[in-house]
């Protein structure tokens, strides 16, 4: 594993702006059947009823 990932290591991240910050969501969504199945999801179950 290390002679993949450096000297990084591998660290969680748990804060959600620096988790955006790292990822292209709209190419995630584009590009990501299961991601965009997730955010139906959360789109649906946000709705007031």
């Amino acid at each position: 594993m290390n002679a993949r990932m450096g000297s990084r290591g591998y660290s969680v991240t748990l804060d959600q702006p620096a988790l955006t910050s790292c990822i292209d969501l709209e190419l995630a969504y584009a590009r990501s059947r299961s991601f965009r199945k997730l955010c139906d999801e959360w789109s649906r179950n946000s709705q007031p009823t």
